[in-house]
């Protein structure tokens, strides 16, 4: 009875990040501040969070994962993204998959995106053959309130640069012009 215990209390298989998975999570650190300009103005991307979860031990702890099934390695940005001073929530999370590849999940000025897995970016070999995912209409949808003139058309995620460009539907294009340190969303205006 003991040793049925223990052993449900070990997760069946386990999946690690490898080979560079987690650079897609590695271009900014808790409290940086991303600024994206154009002539219209300037738009903030606070990150209030970073939070890696790959442990080696098989032994259950609640890290969100399944009671009694697999552990997925997972990584999470959350955050607040600032566009004519108002403020939206920002997410984007990334977790290890049973093949090997990643699962992308990403929250942007109402513009969700859950499950993109980065296999359409692979060669037969599982060698990435891009850099930079685009999250648009053919992958993510907009709040169930429908799209507004503010919201995210598309955006663009670079795996060595984090967010690189996004446009917003009222056809501004904003760019990436600079990461900067610490600088809280209440402190910026």
């Amino acid at each position: 009875m003991s040793l049925l215990l223990i052993c449900s209390c070990v997760y069946k298989n386990m999946y690690h990040f490898e080979n560079g998975d987690l650079d897609w999570i590695t271009s900014y650190n808790e409290g940086d501040t991303i600024r994206f300009q154009t002539n219209n103005g300037i738009d903030l991307l606070y990150i209030d969070k970073k939070i890696i979860y790959d442990k080696s031990s098989s032994f259950i702890e609640n890290e969100g994962q399944e009671f009694l099934g697999d552990y997925h390695a997972s990584a999470h940005y959350v955050g607040t993204f600032i566009h004519n001073q108002k403020s939206h929530y920002f997410s984007l999370s990334i977790q290890k998959k049973s093949d090997s590849s990643l699962d992308f999940q990403i929250v942007f000025v109402e513009r969700y995106c859950y499950g993109i897995s980065d296999e359409r970016n692979m060669d037969n070999n599982g060698i990435s053959l891009k850099d930079t995912i685009i999250i648009d209409n053919a992958n993510s949808e907009y709040s169930i309130s429908g799209p507004k003139s503010y919201n995210c058309e598309y955006l663009k995620w670079s795996k060595r640069d984090g967010l690189v460009e996004y446009r917003l539907r009222d056809g501004t294009v904003y760019p990436k012009t600079e990461s900067t340190g610490i600088c809280p969303p209440d402190q910026v205006w």
